[in-house]
């Protein structure tokens, strides 16, 4: 999740006012959300073992 919380656009109450949302049915892993991924962040990203094409961070676009 250290991408997730180095995007501009996760917010961690989002995600936690998700949680409730989760249908859990067997050993089933934690789900996350975000406003880019509203059906939960796949959990390769989660895990920061693929990287988030979709990673927003305002202080590097403002550099460009």
């Amino acid at each position: 999740m250290k991408q997730c919380e180095n995007c501009d656009v996760y917010d961690e109450q989002y995600d936690m006012m998700h949680q409730s949302d989760v249908i859990r049915i067997g050993d089933n892993t934690e789900t996350h959300y975000c406003h880019l991924f509203p059906n939960g962040i796949p959990e390769k990203i989660a895990n920061d073992e693929i990287a988030c094409d979709n990673r927003i961070n305002f202080d590097e676009i403002k550099a460009l």
